[in-house]
């Protein structure tokens, strides 16, 4: 009887293929198993990850219902007795700085100034065109002193609007586009207050007109004078921060008649000091007040 290997081979290769399927199917098996395992572990995470987050939400909306409503009260409060702070700015001779050629927001400005009872000194626009040589040589000349950065040219334009007998100055660089004179008090150079406003528009966005800027609040408020930046509440923020950054009494609401109170309360008070509004970088929304059981 003659044996033929060729089938018992292929029986034993038979047998572990089968020994090795079998092996592959119990490991997808139990690894499926674990797999599952893993992702229900996770569902179960994310499901608990979300809750929490739903119920943080809810408390935060909540919270910040409550500070809405709290606001609103102070609101209408200062409005309603908006009659208190007629002629509470009598005293002050407010001087207006732009550095923004499309903005009203002087204007409103001058609202609130007319609505406190206090007085306007001057109300100009500065050009960029004031950063040539031309018109830093000017300046310096008439200040004798020469103009080597935004700080020095920040410097010398507050020389000639608080010395006597510069309106003739102030007229020349008018003339000359450098500035714009919009409105101007034969004693403007006595004002003691200040209101600087003016976002940046794309154009503008250069280091030495943000630095002269930025550098009119900072002197300004070194010569003790009141010193607040205002701007809309639709403006962009990319000055208020830096304002921000000296301490330099910031305000971003000037379009609304809350903002408006708060100007005249900071006239007012030049112990009051802080960013008012609402968001941007203000850190409280009005000057804190005494609203007795209302």
């Amino acid at each position: 009887m003659n044996i033929n290997f060729k089938y018992y081979i292929v029986t034993i290769a038979s047998i572990f293929l089968a020994i090795g399927i079998g092996i592959v199917i119990g490991f997808n098996v139990n690894n499926n198993e674990e797999i599952a395992k893993q992702q229900e572990a996770l569902v179960k995470d994310l499901d608990k990850g979300f809750e929490d987050l739903t119920n943080k939400n809810k408390d935060l909306n909540e919270e910040i219902k409550i500070k809405d409503r709290d606001l609103n009260q102070y609101e209408k409060y200062i409005v309603a007795n908006r009659g208190d702070l007629k002629n509470k700015i009598y005293t002050s001779f407010i001087g207006i700085i732009s550095t923004d050629i499309q903005s009203d927001n002087a204007q409103e400005v001058k609202k609130a100034i007319q609505e406190g009872g206090g007085y306007i000194a001057y109300d100009i626009t500065i050009d960029k065109s004031i950063f040539t040589d031309e018109a830093k040589k000017l300046i310096g000349d008439k200040v004798n002193s020469p103009i080597n950065s935004p700080n020095d040219l920040s410097l010398a334009l507050i020389n000639i609007l608080t010395a006597q007998d510069q309106e003739q100055t102030l007229r020349e660089l008018e003339s000359k586009g450098y500035l714009k004179i919009n409105e101007l008090n034969s004693n403007y150079n006595t004002f003691n207050s200040v209101a600087l406003q003016g976002t940046l528009s794309d154009e503008q966005q250069d280091k030495d007109y943000q630095e002269f800027a930025i550098n009119m609040g900072k002197n300004m408020k070194a010569k003790n004078m009141n010193t607040v930046y205002v701007r809309n509440s639709k403006d962009n923020d990319n000055m208020e921060k830096q304002y921000t950054n000296i301490k330099v009494n910031t305000i971003n609401n000037i379009d609304k008649e809350i903002g408006k109170m708060i100007f005249i309360m900071l006239m007012s008070d030049k112990n009051i000091s802080g960013n008012f509004g609402r968001g941007g970088d203000s850190t409280v929304a009005i000057p804190a007040i005494n609203i007795g059981n209302e």
